[in-house]
């Protein structure tokens, strides 16, 4: 009897704790635009023109923008206006590092890498930084299709990386594009002449001349 009632202490102590377990970050697959998807969770909501514009006061609008309920959650996907010359991803990815230092404060790179994920290479950047008083924990990937950037960007608080991290990581690798499909993004509707994209050298150069300047000019 003693047996007995210790197994169904031990059973019923099992199933409390399995009722009361935090339930798994549960995500569903939605189309961003014509050619990529992704998987965010299911509480993420598409992001109002109002709120971009609070939040993130640009003078080009984000492509999407999507937020957690508790808006301390934000993904989204930008594309660069400027066409991108060459498909050398290790010069973009040291770009866009030397841009982190000269955008942010305190910057920590934890992963810098380019990789295949769904049968397109993107370049990875995960960073800790200081902006505007804030410390915020930042996953981006930036993938190179039909001459544009394609910015994919995952933010929070720092102080919730340690939780979000492996979130930020699987929606990052459930990005799907397909470039054939893409949309033309037009950025000159008054019918000017696009500018040839740069050379990711010359860009690199030139953006190491503009932090010389400024680096003397302190």
């Amino acid at each position: 009897m003693k047996k007995r009632s210790f197994l169904n202490a031990v059973l019923l102590v099992f199933t409390i704790f399995l009722l009361s377990a935090t339930p798994g970050t549960k995500f569903k697959r939605i189309s961003i635009t014509k050619g990529i998807s992704v998987k965010l969770p299911q509480d993420f909501m598409q992001m109002s023109d109002n709120d971009i514009a609070q939040k993130y006061p640009s003078t080009k609008k984000p492509l999407a923008m999507y937020t957690r309920m508790d808006r301390m959650v934000d993904f989204g996907l930008n594309v660069t206006k400027a066409n991108w010359a060459g498909n050398n991803l290790n010069v973009l990815k040291e770009i866009y590092k030397t841009t982190l230092y000269t955008l942010y404060k305190e910057v920590s790179i934890s992963k810098d890498e380019v990789k295949i994920i769904n049968k397109n290479n993107f370049v990875i950047l995960e960073f800790t930084s200081l902006a505007d008083e804030t410390r915020k924990y930042t996953y981006i990937q930036y993938g190179v299709f039909n001459n544009r950037i394609y910015i994919f960007n995952f933010t929070c608080p720092a102080q919730l990386k340690d939780k979000l991290q492996p979130v930020a990581e699987q929606i990052m690798h459930s990005i799907k594009v397909r470039p054939r499909r893409l949309e033309r993004i037009e950025y000159n509707p008054a019918g000017e002449k696009g500018r040839k994209g740069k050379n990711p050298k010359e860009v690199l150069e030139e953006q190491r001349r503009r932090q010389s300047i400024k680096t003397t000019q302190k």
